[in-house]
């Protein structure tokens, strides 16, 4: 399945719509998870940034996660993320303005 980047945040913005509502949205959950195709590889993964250790996928390519979702098998999270597990890539490789000097 070959998907570009509009159907991506769009696939992504209805999981994260779902996950608010408490609810699950399979067909578009396994259609991200089906996109090997692009050299995208996919691999389960603890989420830390809590106590609560969801499980995630994490989607890698070149040796970078390029994308993360819920895991569907896990019985934590059961396919869910929080907040900080859907921006897990941009926590990842965000820049840290704590870490910036300020101007005086």
């Amino acid at each position: 399945m070959k998907m570009n980047r509009r159907d991506f945040i769009k696939a992504n913005a209805a999981l994260a719509a779902a996950a608010v509502a408490g609810t699950q949205l399979p067909a578009a959950e396994k259609a991200l998870a089906a996109q090997g195709d692009d050299g995208i590889r996919w691999d389960k993964a603890p989420c830390r940034f809590c106590g609560t250790g969801c499980s995630v996928l994490v989607g890698t390519k070149d040796g970078r996660i390029v994308a993360t979702l819920g895991d569907p098998d896990a019985p934590v999270n059961r396919g869910l993320n929080c907040i900080k597990g859907y921006f897990l890539t941009k926590i990842m490789y965000g820049k840290d303005p704590s870490h910036q000097t300020v101007a005086a």
